[in-house]
Parts: C-alpha cells; structure tokens; sequence
C-alpha cells in the first residue's frame, strides 16, 4: 500500500517534459475545430454545459453555500440549485462563475501541460468529478459524470506524450466553446425577452444584472471579452513557447 501511495505521489507532483509548442498548438486548435464540426458539436456543448455547473457548485460551496442538486438535460440547458445566506458579492460570484469556468479550466490545462504540471490538472478534475457525481440529480448530468471520470483515468494511464496532448484537446474545447456559449444564451434571452418571467429559467446575466442593475446585454458582452482574453493567454502562452520564451516566470 505504501509504495502504491508513493508511486501515486510521484506520478502527481513529478514534472514531465513539456511537448513542443507546435503540437501544442496543433491539438488545441484540434478541440477549436470539434466545435464546429456537425458530428462532434452537440457532445462539445454537453462537455460546455457540465463544466458550466460544475463551477456554479464549486464557487457556490467556495462561498459557503449548500448546493443540494445539478442538473444537465438532454437539450444542453443545465441548473445548479444551491442556498445560502451570502452577501451580493458572493451572489456574483457564483452567477458569473458559470460563464467563465470552459475558459478558466481552458487556460489552467494549457498552462499545466506547458509547466510540464498536467498531472496536477486531470487529479483536480477527477476530484470536481466525484464532487459533481454526488451531486448530479439527473441521468444526463450521472452519465457525463462517469464518462469524464472513466476518461480521465484512460487519460492517467496512457504515456505522458499521449495524455498531454488529450488534455490540450479539450481545453480547445473549453476555449472555444465560452464565448459561443455565452453568445447563443444571449441570443436565446432576446427570444424570450416578451416572454413571461414566471414559469422560466432566468439566465446568468439576468441574475448578474439584477445584482449589479447593469444591463444583461453589458455583462454579455464583459464575459465574452474575459474568455476571449484567457484565450489569448492560452494561445501566447503556446506560441512563446515557440519562440524559446514564457509568458509566465
């Protein structure tokens, strides 16, 4: 038991060898392409969607709030219900933690792999994972749940040249898909905006402007220009790997 625990120790805070930052690029821009393509667009929004929750429920329990249940259903739509006696900063918080977690999560694999620390990453996401599974209160959110946990134990198990460049995939994913999500709910609240607001799900930014009494159309546009921004991060980060610089000490 002991040298299986020392093993395990080792594999996670022992650095690997970072890959060239050509590879790099090619497999982000890899997952970039999944979205788009017809086959591959409606998992890589479920994928959106999970990690959208998923960091609802993080930030709510970070704020001291109960998170009692997440749900993910079929359409791609998603709910985290949470309670807590919070004050308006927290409320933010957790409102606009759902937006920003694909780009946040995007960025942090992108600098794990080129900090040769993605080990550190897939550990991080398999705990969120077991947190989310306890959690999950419908099929949907269950079934994704397992899968990204049986994934990312294929992705433990497979040689680091391999597991580096899974992991750059779906943080092209992740990157890509957080701005377009954020445009598609803003498009889909200017549907609705004669509707009536009893009986339906409100979105982030209708919380967010609530809180802040700043137009939903404003935080829209804020968070699309956050994620885009940790995009760049990203994206720098790889190419003055190119270049023989970082952009992190």
């Amino acid at each position: 038991m002991a040298e299986l625990f020392g093993s395990g120790w080792h594999w996670l805070i022992h650095p690997v060898p970072a890959p060239s930052a050509y590879s790099m690029l090619a497999a982000f821009l890899l997952g970039s392409a999944l979205v788009f393509i017809r086959l591959t667009r409606g998992p890589m929004r479920r994928l959106d969607t999970w990690v959208h929750e998923s960091g609802h429920a993080v930030v709510a329990l970070l704020c001291g709030h109960r998170v009692s249940a997440i749900h993910i259903h079929g359409d791609g739509s998603g709910a985290t219900i949470h309670s807590g006696s919070g004050g308006r900063v927290s409320r933010l918080l957790i409102s606009a933690s759902g937006h920003l977690a694909p780009a946040v999560l995007s960025t942090a694999l992108v600098l794990s792999v080129a900090y040769g620390r993605h080990h550190l990453s897939i550990a991080l996401l398999l705990i969120i994972s077991v947190l989310v599974l306890l959690l999950s209160r419908s099929l949907v959110a269950v079934g994704w749940t397992v899968g990204i946990i049986g994934i990312s134990i294929a992705v433990v198990l497979i040689p680091d040249r391999f597991s580096y460049l899974a992991v750059l995939v779906v943080a092209g994913v992740l990157a890509t898909t957080a701005p377009w999500s954020i445009a598609a709910s803003a498009r889909s609240r200017r549907r609705r905006k004669n509707e009536s607001l009893e009986g339906r799900l409100r979105s982030d930014q209708e919380f967010l402007a609530d809180l802040t009494r700043i137009p939903a159309g404003v935080w829209e546009m804020v968070l699309i220009l956050v994620c885009l921004c940790l995009m760049g991060v990203s994206i720098v980060n790889m190419a003055s790997t190119a270049a023989g610089t970082s952009l992190l000490p």
